[in-house]
């Protein structure tokens, strides 16, 4: 007996013998993740006759059996699938709670019998993804006519050169959304802007496009495989729209200049560090709620409070799971699958690991303890959060490979919230990080680091030369200065502390850039002395003539 066709949105996790009449939307090839991630795999989005999506996986070992009976636009009746879920697996391409996996028993029987919808776009209102109801990271179709460009940029993205273009596009309401092309699609873009007739608009569309963060704000970026642009295309989605948006807002062809996207991952405009505050890490008050930036070495992980949490894919906010639940189900390995409840979205949210690491990071003065998410750790590391997850033993604390951040130099940008200030919580969050050299010579420029704020010492034969005052080298004790070090304090005390006299000569200044220049309002910190080098060499050479 033939088993009745389920839809895409009844599909669970106790799903059997499914068979489905779908669409393929999208086909395309990538590197694999996983247990596939030395082998290439093939990813789908299938559609069904009332316009759900859902993602198809064709792993590696079963790729010579299913890829050649597949084709896009092609329509097919599916049978004997597995299902997993959709938080599994490393980018998310569909709303869907589940996704498909082709398994050696798996049919395949290509159809013409198509009772569903003629277009394939799922298109999203701009009001929802400029006011933040979708996510970061989510998958989207945007439709409009575009009102901005850009110039063809290069750019060096993950050690590869590459290039992108930013355009802006408005829907029929008057919403304008910010979009960014890479690679091949800002090529496409370019040429077809050099050949397009005068006087024509053009109509973006963007399908299955990912929507980043861009000054606090959602974008569309083309940054998925499965990414598909279509410009002026002669059809009937298309058509309609530009019809639509001439009687809402005319047919000028006006384009306005689009400045470089800020949605790239090294920030090139550098506009974070300039707006934020320099400062030492000692100086870090939970009273002082801002933002600040500090540059300091990543010497440890404190595992206390985990690495990593249970987030909700729309929003990113922790989740709870549901534990009276009526029926408890299987992931695809075999673990116990739960239901989740994000205190924003409600129940039964698609859910995924994001990182949350402790860190301790010091600079000359001082040290603190940082929290450092998802974004900004996976700079450093490669596998997901879940990917680290499954591959833990039960003896660790934290992946391995979270150990990879320790000794890392970088900038942080470093937030101090109301939380801090009301909790008196001294564990304050990294908004940005960067080891950039044009960065960092930024981040210099702003505290005023300079060759006199220099904390290295200079050695003893270029002071004899350059001051005529100073007593010939072999006058110079050394031995004699460490070993009456009591003596010296008298005279060095009141410039350097408590600092030994090897501690000098080995060029320690007591105060780093950062801590000298910091304009942090309100401090209680009193101001530390003694931060030029030039005081410490005269402090220095005081005490060694006087007791000579």
């Amino acid at each position: 007996m033939e088993p009745a066709f389920i839809n895409v949105r009844d599909i669970t996790a106790v799903s059997k013998n499914i068979a489905l009449r779908v669409k393929v939307v999208r086909m395309w090839v990538q590197k694999g993740y996983g247990y596939d991630k030395n082998n290439f795999i093939n990813e789908l989005i299938l559609v069904d006759e009332q316009g759900d999506k859902i993602g198809l996986l064709i792993r590696s070992q079963l790729r010579a059996k299913f890829v050649r009976q597949f084709s896009e636009d092609g329509t097919y009746i599916i049978r004997n699938v597995s299902v997993a879920d959709n938080k599994l697996w490393k980018t998310i391409h569909c709303d869907h709670e589940y996704k498909l996996s082709c398994v050696f028993k798996t049919f395949v029987t290509k159809t013409s019998e198509w009772n569903g919808q003629p277009t394939r776009f799922n298109f999203r209102q701009f009001s929802d993804i400029l006011n933040l109801e979708i996510g970061y990271d989510v998958s989207v179709d945007v439709i409009g006519r575009m009102v901005g460009i850009g110039n063809l940029t290069p750019y060096v993205r993950d050690g590869l050169d590459t290039k992108y273009i930013s355009a802006t596009i408005k829907d029929i309401s008057g919403d304008v959304l910010y979009c960014t092309l890479w690679g091949d699609f800002a090529d496409k873009l370019n040429d077809y802007m050099d050949v397009k007739q005068p006087g024509v608009g053009v109509i973006l569309i963007i399908q299955f496009g990912k929507t980043k963060e861009r000054l606090c704000e959602n974008t569309v970026n083309t940054d998925w495989k499965c990414t598909e642009v279509y410009l002026n295309s002669d059809d009937p989605v298309t058509n309609e729209f530009r019809t639509r948006y001439i009687e809402a807002h005319g047919d000028d062809d006006v384009l306005v200049t689009v400045a470089p996207t800020p949605t790239v991952s090294s920030k090139t405009e550098n506009s974070w560090i300039a707006a934020s505050i320099p400062i030492g890490l000692d100086q870090l008050n939970p009273s002082n709620v801002g933002q600040y930036v500090s540059y300091a070495t990543i010497d440890g992980i404190i595992p206390d409070e985990g690495w990593c949490y249970t987030a909700c894919k729309k929003c990113l906010c922790k989740v709870a799971a549901i534990d009276d639940v009526d029926e408890l189900t299987l992931d695809a390995d075999g673990i116990l699958a739960r239901e989740y409840k994000c205190r924003k979205c409600g129940p039964k949210r698609p859910v995924y690991f994001r990182f949350k690491v402790q860190i301790n990071v010091n600079d000359d003065g001082g040290s603190a303890s940082l929290w450092m998410f998802d974004r900004e750790v996976q700079k450093f590391i490669k596998p997901s959060a879940y990917e680290l997850k499954k591959s833990m033993t039960a003896e660790q604390d934290y992946p391995a490979d979270l150990d990879l951040l320790v000794g890392k130099k970088m900038l942080f940008k470093i937030e101090i919230g109301d939380y801090n200030k009301q909790k008196r919580y001294e564990v304050y969050t990294i908004k940005e990080t960067s080891d950039d050299e044009k960065h960092l010579a930024e981040y210099m420029d702003e505290v005023g680091h300079d060759e006199d704020d220099d904390p290295q010492m200079p050695e003893l034969e270029d002071i004899t030369d350059n001051d005529p005052q100073m007593p010939e080298l072999e006058v110079v004790d050394v031995e004699h200065v460490i070993a009456d070090n009591e003596n010296c304090s008298n005279s060095i005390g009141d410039s350097v502390g408590d600092n030994s006299a090897n501690d000098l000569l080995n060029g320690v200044s007591g105060d780093s850039p950062a801590k000298k220049r910091s304009k942090v309002p309100n401090q209680d910190t009193p101001k530390s002395v003694g931060s030029s080098s030039s005081k410490l060499k005269k402090a220095l050479f005081d005490g060694v003539s006087s007791d000579d």
